[in-house]
C-alpha cells in the first residue's frame, strides 16, 4: 500500500487501482504527509510552528493508528474515511496544543521564576507530553493540599476565604491543563478523570465543563455528557445580554446535544427539536455574518438530514434540506 499527500489539493490514498482522495481540505495549520510501503507520517505545519520533537511525538501516535486502522479498509469509501480521520486528528492535536502552550505560555509571563511552567515548556517542546502531565498533577496537588489546610483553617480565620477560592482556582486550571497533556498524548481515558476534577473544582467555568462534556460524549459516557451539556445550556440561556458571543456557545451546545440523543431512536423527535433550534438562531447570526455562520447553518442543516433521513416517510424533506445544505 502506497499513501501520498498533496498540500493544496489534499490527502491522496491508493487503495488497489484507484486513487481516492479526501472530500474535505485542510482547514487548520498542520498536515500529515503519509509516504512509502511503511506508511511514514511526517507531520508539517505552518506557522505558528510546533517543535519538532513534538510533532515527532504525534507522528509516532498517527502511524500507530494508521495501522492499526488500515487493516479494517475494505472499500475507496472506508479509505477516503481514514485520510480524513488522520486529517481531523492532527488539527485537533494542534488546536489543543496550541492552546496549553499559550496557556502555560501566559502563566510562565506572569510568573517568570515559576519552576512548573518553565520545565512544563521544556517537555511541551519536546513532546514529553507524560511528564507535563505530571508537572501539573503534582502541581494540582500542592494546591489541592494547601485548599484541604484553608478549609480547616478558615473556620476560625475567615479572611482565608479568598485564598481558598484562589487555591481552588489554581486547582481547576492545572487539573484542566493536565487533562489536555493526556489527550495531546492520546489518552482520552486519564484526560477525562483530569476533566473530571477541573468540572468539579470550577463548574461554572464554560471551558471546563464543555472540554468534559465533549470528551465523555467521544468515550461514550453518554449520561454524563447530557447532565453537562444540558446544564450548560440553562447556563447560557440565563445569561444577560444575551449576545452573538453566548448565541455561538447555545448553538453548538445545542447542536452536541442533539447529536448525543438522536443515537437513541426514542429521542429522535428530541434531537430534532434541538436542531431546529439551533438551525433558527444560526440562520440570524447569518444574516449579519454569513462567512463566519453559513458554514455552521450547513453542519446543522447535514445533521438534521441525516436523522430526518431515517424515516422513510419523509425523504422528500430529507432531500430538500441536503439541498439546502449544499446551497451554503
Amino acid at each position: 500500500m502506497k499513501i501520498g499527500y498533496f498540500l493544496l489539493s489534499g490527502l491522496f490514498l491508493m487503495f488497489g487501482n484507484t486513487l481516492v482522495q479526501a472530500d474535505s481540505t485542510t482547514h487548520g495549520y498542520c498536515s500529515p504527509i503519509v509516504a512509502g510501503e511503511n506508511n511514514r507520517i511526517t507531520v508539517t505545519c505552518s506557522k505558528p510552528t510546533i517543535p519538532r520533537p513534538a510533532l515527532d511525538s504525534l507522528e509516532k501516535r498517527l502511524e500507530q493508528y494508521l495501522q492499526e486502522n488500515f487493516k479494517l479498509v475494505s472499500t475507496a469509501e472506508d479509505a477516503q474515511k481514514l485520510i480524513f480521520d488522520l486529517q481531523q486528528q492532527v488539527d485537533n492535536w494542534a488546536k489543543r496544543y496550541h492552546e496549553l502552550a499559550a496557556s502555560n505560555e501566559g502563566s510562565l509571563l506572569k510568573e517568570p521564576n515559576n519552576s512548573l511552567f518553565k520545565y512544563a515548556k521544556i517537555a511541551l517542546e519536546n513532546g514529553d507530553f507524560e511528564n507535563v502531565a505530571k508537572l501539573y498533577q503534582n502541581s494540582a496537588r500542592d494546591h489541592e493540599e494547601q485548599t484541604k489546610k484553608i478549609e480547616i483553617l478558615k473556620k476560625s480565620i475567615g479572611v482565608l476565604q479568598e485564598k481558598e477560592s484562589q487555591t481552588i482556582d489554581l486547582s481547576a486550571r492545572d487539573r484542566f491543563n493536565a487533562g489536555t497533556a493526556y489527550e495531546l498524548n492520546f489518552q482520552p481515558i486519564v484526560a477525562l478523570k483530569e476533566y473530571a476534577k477541573a468540572y468539579k473544582h470550577r463548574p461554572d467555568n464554560f471551558n471546563y465543563a464543555f472540554q468534559y462534556a465533549w470528551l465523555s460524549q467521544k468515550q461514550n459516557q453518554r449520561r454524563q455528557a447530557e447532565d453537562v451539556y444540558s446544564k450548560l445550556i440553562d447556563s447560557v440561556r440565563k445569561t444577560k445580554p444575551l449576545d452573538e458571543e453566548q448565541l455561538g456557545k447555545l448553538t453548538m451546545l445545542l447542536n452536541n446535544l442533539a447529536n448525543l440523543v438522536a443515537d437513541d431512536t426514542q429521542r429522535r423527535a428530541e434531537a430534532e427539536e434541538h436542531y431546529n433550534e439551533a438551525l433558527t438562531i444560526r440562520r440570524k447570526l447569518a444574516e449579519d455574518n454569513p462567512q463566519v455562520y453559513l458554514p455552521d447553518v450547513a453542519m446543522t442543516l447535514n445533521n438534521l438530514a441525516n436523522l430526518v433521513g431515517d424515516d422513510t416517510q419523509r425523504r422528500s424533506e430529507t432531500e430538500e434540506i441536503y439541498n439546502e445544505a449544499l446551497e451554503n
